[in-house]
């Protein structure tokens, strides 16, 4: 998998596998299984997912 990051998050998961002592491979396999777990067993509400909806773009103007 190969996946595009900025770069505060490339460093955030860098230092955090560093003070793990775990390559940052592991750490993002471990995160994305927390995540993946959380996302089965909690499901988010239609209210919920109309927020993301309309955050995300502004986000995305924001960057630019």
């Amino acid at each position: 998998m190969h996946l595009r990051i900025d770069g505060q998050l490339d460093a955030q998961l860098r230092q955090q596998a560093a003070a793990e002592h775990i390559p940052m491979s592991a750490l993002v396999r471990r995160l994305l299984r927390q995540a993946a777990h959380e996302y089965r067993t909690e499901s988010a509400s239609k209210a919920e997912v109309e927020e993301i909806d309309r955050r995300i773009p502004r986000e995305e103007i924001h960057r630019t």
